[in-house]
């Protein structure tokens, strides 16, 4: 493993902290160890220290900027509390295929393990669809994780070139640990932060310009290929009728740390000591916010063999089908929404 210390070693040594920082998180590193760092608090005593970084090896090995994007993930797919609408859209879809009239249904196309398993999910979603507070609670238990290993993970890449050593405090304030990054990176982050602003608020923009669009047009002549190019080449995501917001303000990170720094990360778990639990909505937009931040402008997540998401489709004898994300030379690229 010495060999890819010395691959990671020779890696170009950028100017800007944050090109920098990019070019180094795919490593995951085969090995971690916890020590006493004697400083801080007793909390705050403990170190980890990674070491023998390696591009391009599973997720068994330690890389938490790709850890930390399952969380934010996930805790972005709990705060859709109309998610089983699509399993449910999926079914109606399926029944009003195979009642066509002269149409003979391929089985493949029937689908009756996704079927199955589009009923299961439903019935699975339904107690926390309506269950807003828990739901919640477990979106910002995912964000605050998802945000606090990516950060970690930075930290571990700035502490190598700064001190010669991949290690993170044994902390989870975030607040503390954005603060613990070398200077200069900290002032390259806020002014991404204001660049994010800017560039989210037009695309978000542009989202609701082509919503507004097709709700003035007739259904087929909606630009489906323009709006799948769109969400096929920017890291940027958009739910409808969501929580996503439409306008972020140029001035919204510092406050977003402060609100996550206010309350302890078990805040998300327990709830106040005592009384009412006014759960705050502010906390949960800022959190949403920051874990965007760092995932979908940051520093974006491209896992190797992703392919072309969302799929495209192609019309044979009659019925539709997923185009093979490694199609053969020659075949047809296919589309997002086939016409006939």
């Amino acid at each position: 493993m010495v060999q890819s210390m010395e691959e990671y070693d020779t890696l170009e040594v950028e100017a800007d902290w944050i090109d920098y920082i990019r070019t180094r998180l795919p490593y995951s590193f085969l090995k971690i160890r916890r020590e006493r760092s004697g400083r801080g608090s007793r909390r705050r005593g403990r170190r980890y220290i990674l070491s023998e970084p390696v591009l391009h090896v599973g997720s068994e090995y330690h890389n938490f900027w790709r850890r930390g994007y399952s969380y934010y993930v996930a805790g972005k797919l709990t705060d859709i509390n109309n998610l089983s609408s699509l399993w449910v859209e999926y079914r109606r879809l399926l029944v009003e295929l195979t009642l066509q009239d002269g149409t003979p249904v391929h089985p493949l196309l029937i689908g009756g393990e996704q079927n199955y398993n589009a009923m299961q999910l439903e019935k699975l979603w339904a107690p926390v669809q309506e269950d807003h507070l828990n739901r919640e609670r477990v979106v910002m238990t995912n964000m605050c994780q998802a945000i606090e290993l990516c950060l970690k993970a930075v930290k571990a890449h700035a502490e190598y070139r700064e001190n010669g050593i991949f290690e993170f405090d044994d902390d989870h304030d975030l607040k503390r640990i954005y603060e613990s990054l070398p200077p200069v990176l900290v002032q390259e982050i806020e002014v991404e932060s204001r660049s994010f602003a800017r560039q989210y608020t037009d695309f978000r923009k542009a989202v609701d310009d082509d919503v507004m669009r097709m709700e003035t047009r007739m259904v087929w002549a909606w630009d489906w290929e323009r709006i799948g190019d769109r969400v096929e080449s920017n890291a940027y995501t958009a739910i409808l009728q969501a929580n996503d917001p439409a306008v972020v303000p140029d001035d919204w990170f510092g406050e977003a740390l402060q609100l996550l720094h206010e309350h302890d990360i078990t805040y998300d778990r327990y709830s106040p000591d005592a009384g009412r639990d006014e759960y705050p909505v502010k906390r949960i937009h800022y959190g949403l916010m920051l874990g965007r931040f760092l995932y979908e402008h940051l520093f974006p997540v491209r896992f190797g063999g992703q392919g072309r998401v969302p799929a495209r489709f192609v019309v044979l004898h009659g019925h539709v089908w997923p185009q093979p994300r490694r199609a053969p030379t020659g075949q047809l690229t296919g589309v997002f929404f086939p016409r006939r």
